[in-house]
């Protein structure tokens, strides 16, 4: 059984999640009061659900095929598992730059999980740097939709993603060894789904082929707030994000990695307790969220 919470912008649900689950990170506390911008609020939650519970997140057009508890395959019962992370797009003719993008749409992990730790320093690195080169406080920093889209979603995450691969495994991992999965892959302690894990129902990267994986979770159609009409409406790769424009001038998107850092905003996220290595992870360990109705499940 699990508990469920449900958090959303429209009650200051979500603000209250964060003030009462990072209390001790003044510094993220600061960042999320002084940014108020609702898609940022929206797309960062994400993350900090992850980051303070652990468990599963999924967002609210997504529809769950197979408990959780079956996620991983019992061929993985004798290893040890700490994240469980699906991929939403892959084909190598793209042109983004990236190959493969992994889902934030759907995720799976221990409490503070280093790849939350990551992505969550990135963001707020990368609006605090944007504030200090405009010479300006966060709350007076203009911040186009899409420049928060470019920062905090799917290309973010994946940049993440393949550094805490990088990390996890102590040498460079290729992104043709996360390409054309057909069946789960673990690397250290992250296990990567092929594309039917948590990126089924899309009108592209095979998804839905059942060559490619057991389907877990599938992407219902409809209006995307992200990337307007979803695949039955548009090409099959999302488009890519045009730079901020504020009184005709651009702003180039600074997107970085964790070596860019600064040490004193990377450390607040550390977990001395090193949580995430405590036990591995089981289904019964998931939690729930959604992405503008945000949730998590605890067990009871």
């Amino acid at each position: 059984m699990y508990a469920h919470i449900v958090l959303t912008a429209l009650d200051d649900t979500n603000t209250l999640f964060v003030e009462d689950n990072f209390q001790d990170q003044p510094t993220l506390l600061r960042f999320w009061r002084d940014l108020d911008v609702p898609v940022l609020h929206t797309e960062l939650v994400r993350y900090l659900t992850m980051l303070a519970k652990g468990g599963v997140y999924s967002d609210v057009d997504t529809t769950c095929i197979n408990p959780i508890n079956e996620w991983i395959p019992v061929s993985f019962d004798e290893q040890f598992i700490n994240a469980v992370i699906g991929i939403e797009y892959d084909d190598s003719t793209s042109t983004s730059g990236r190959p493969v993008k992994f889902s934030q749409r759907t995720m799976m992990a221990k409490p503070r999980h280093p790849i939350f730790e990551a992505i969550v320093a990135r963001v707020v690195y990368h609006f605090q740097y944007l504030a200090s080169i405009e010479d300006t406080d966060l709350a007076d920093l203009y911040i186009a939709e899409e420049e928060v889209l470019e920062v905090t979603g799917p290309g973010a995450f994946t940049d993440a993603m393949m550094e805490g691969l990088n990390n996890a495994m102590g040498r460079k991992v290729e992104w043709s060894e996360v390409q054309g999965l057909k069946e789960p892959k673990l690397f250290s302690d992250i296990l990567i789904l092929p594309i039917n894990g948590f990126g089924s129902g899309q009108k592209h990267s095979h998804s839905s082929d059942p060559a490619y994986g057991e389907e877990l979770v599938q992407r219902r159609s409809g209006e995307s707030w992200e990337f307007g009409p979803t695949d039955a409406e548009e090409s099959d790769e999302p488009s890519a994000t045009e730079p901020a424009v504020e009184d005709g001038s651009e702003r180039v998107l600074q997107v970085v990695d964790s070596s860019e850092v600064p040490a004193a905003i990377a450390e607040g996220f550390e977990n001395t307790e090193d949580e995430s290595d405590a036990s591995g992870l089981t289904g019964n360990e998931a939690t729930d969220s959604g992405a503008e109705t945000v949730a998590y499940e605890v067990p009871v």
